[in-house]
């Protein structure tokens, strides 16, 4: 299952509070399972919502952070241990906090190259919220999406089985 990048925002959000708050932190070996999970949640994120340039930077950085300090927990200490995992050398900030700036940054959809055009919008917010709904269909036609029932739409001449006569 792919992870979108406001799901692992969300998940960072609940699991570190203090991180909303744009307070220092210091994440202790207790809360190992929870640097482990946005790790894993990291792995799962789709090669399409990869930041690239300084963001994917930032990413990889904390992101070895975190995966280097819970190999040395793992291997000197048990959970409880007294080394804390602190801020990210260069970016003065704690890994939780680098990765939810960068995924916060990122949309949870991404448009295509294919769906270009509609320069004539000059309102360049609407003109990408529409690419984006166009996307969203094209991608829902190209896969053929099921109905609440199972029933493929195209079944119902792209009609959703409320609207079919």
């Amino acid at each position: 299952m792919r992870v979108l990048p406001s799901q692992i925002t969300a998940y960072i959000d609940s699991a570190f509070p203090w991180v909303c708050e744009h307070k220092a932190g210091r994440s202790q070996a207790t809360e190992a399972g929870a640097l482990q999970t946005v790790v894993d949640l990291l792995d799962e994120l789709g090669a399409e919502f990869l930041p690239y340039g300084d963001n994917y930077v930032k990413l990889a950085a904390a992101k070895s952070e975190i995966k280097s300090e819970l190999g040395a927990w793992e291997g000197r200490h048990p959970r409880g241990a007294s080394d804390a995992l602190g801020r990210v050398k260069g970016y003065d900030l704690h890994p939780v906090q680098l990765i939810r700036q960068v995924m916060a940054s990122i949309p949870d959809q991404i448009v295509p190259e294919s769906v270009a055009g509609l320069e004539f919008i000059r309102d360049e917010a609407v003109r990408i919220e529409l690419q984006a709904d166009i996307a969203s269909v094209e991608a829902l036609l190209h896969a053929g999406v099921e109905g609440r029932n199972g029933d493929c739409w195209e079944c119902y001449g792209g009609a959703s089985p409320a609207h079919a006569s």
